[in-house]
């Protein structure tokens, strides 16, 4: 963050170099998780009218790739499918695969993205095939990061269309990828899912506690991001487990992250289990 900061103040000392674009968005993917995530949509922003000026495809792509994630994070959803599906639009695997020394295929985070914007927007079909659509080209480009995230993302639409056998089996994946590789906060949502697998067989309390491990170890990696969607999952357990009341306030615990960070895309169903656990 540091380095970040001093080389935004070079930069701007200079004037709006090309090396400027890629100081904006390193720092936008930081505040975004943060879940800082008002600056970062500015920086996002910023970054999408740099890579106009620049005219250089990947820039674009990263632009609208990062300003859709953090659209999809605020609630924005459709302004995010469209950040996105620009990306999309844009990405041509054989002109922009080469992934090597990149943290991610971009292609497959945009994808992996609007599987979860078109499910949110009541298209589950159109969100599972983008989903596995993410999920082949990860596993062709045998990126390890992009198959952990491509399957992270698409294991979420398995299990929000209540297809828990193959959410499951793409969660142990993720789960054995993410150990191998040391991907820290891949590993705590794989825990997260393990402790709802349990509450879903009704080891409701053992599945609490390793939702619980699950959430501590998230934390520590120092993200934000996620926060309300986890104490959801968390506030759900505590519902099954006939506990209303912790389960009530871990919802306002999240429902304060939602008015501090402006991560919105999960609020109606904050709303709707609280309705339930309150009945």
């Amino acid at each position: 963050m540091t380095a970040y900061v001093r080389a935004r103040e070079l930069c701007l000392q200079i004037g709006e170099t090309p090396q400027l674009f890629w100081v904006l968005l390193g720092l936008s993917g930081f505040y975004h998780q943060r879940a800082e995530l008002r600056t970062a949509r500015e920086l996002a922003e910023q970054c999408l009218r740099l890579a106009q000026n620049m005219r250089f495809d990947v820039a674009f792509i990263l632009a609208h790739l990062t300003l859709g994630a953090t659209l999809h994070s605020m609630g924005e959803l459709s302004l995010a499918r469209e950040q996105l599906e620009q990306g999309i639009a844009l990405y041509d695997p054989k002109e922009h695969g080469d992934i090597r020394g990149s943290l991610q295929d971009l292609g497959v985070g945009c994808l992996s993205q609007v599987a979860q914007v078109l499910w949110l927007l009541d298209y589950p079909d159109q969100a599972l095939k983008r989903g596995q659509e993410a999920l082949a080209s990860a596993q062709r480009r045998s990126h390890p990061f992009s198959i952990a995230y491509a399957l992270s993302y698409t294991s979420r639409v398995h299990e929000m269309r209540k297809e828990q056998q193959a959410a499951q089996e793409q969660v142990e994946k993720q789960m054995v990828l993410a150990n191998e590789q040391g991907f820290e906060l891949f590993m705590s949502r794989g825990v997260l899912w393990r402790g709802w697998v349990l509450i879903d067989e009704e080891q409701v309390e053992e599945g609490i506690a390793q939702m619980r491990q699950g959430l501590a170890a998230f934390r520590a990696t120092g993200a934000e991001l996620g926060g309300p969607f986890i104490l959801t999952w968390l506030a759900a357990a505590y519902g099954k487990a006939a506990r209303t009341e912790e389960g009530l306030t871990v919802l306002a615990e999240a429902f304060a992250q939602v008015d501090k960070t402006g991560e919105r895309f999960y609020e109606a169903e904050l709303y709707r289990l609280k309705g339930e656990l309150t009945l």
